[in-house]
């Protein structure tokens, strides 16, 4: 395994760790999570349906093949991030952790890209 693939891997299942405390806490979180949400002037079902979603995507990240799939599912974390950073930055929260998740996101997704052979995926 060549040190591109092992950063791959290691970036990869920061991110699936990331977002699957957040699918975690979607899910299970208390009324204190609930009044997070409430604070970014979102609704209260909003997190019951991104927490299946997020539990969808760590699944889709972490399957090892090359597919069309694949690049929907860093897109769809991607816009999660954007918005997460957006929101906090609005209430004058820290968006370090945000940040930080964008920076992996974004590493695991260019190294996917250089490990994937693009005939796989158009033909």
């Amino acid at each position: 395994m060549n040190m591109a693939k092992i950063l791959y891997w290691l970036t990869t299942a920061l991110v699936a760790l990331l977002f699957s405390f957040s699918a975690y806490m979607a899910l299970t979180g208390g009324e204190q999570y609930l009044e997070m949400w409430r604070g970014f002037g979102y609704p209260d079902y909003l997190p019951k349906l991104l927490g299946p979603l997020k539990v969808l995507a760590v699944i889709g990240l972490l399957i090892p093949r090359t597919s069309f799939l694949k690049h929907w599912v860093y897109s769809g974390l991607a816009f999660d991030l954007l918005l997460a950073i957006l929101a906090h930055q609005a209430l004058g929260d820290s968006i370090t952790l945000q940040l930080v998740g964008t920076v992996l996101l974004f590493t695991s997704y260019y190294l996917y890209m250089n490990k994937m052979d693009f005939k796989q995926l158009v033909g």
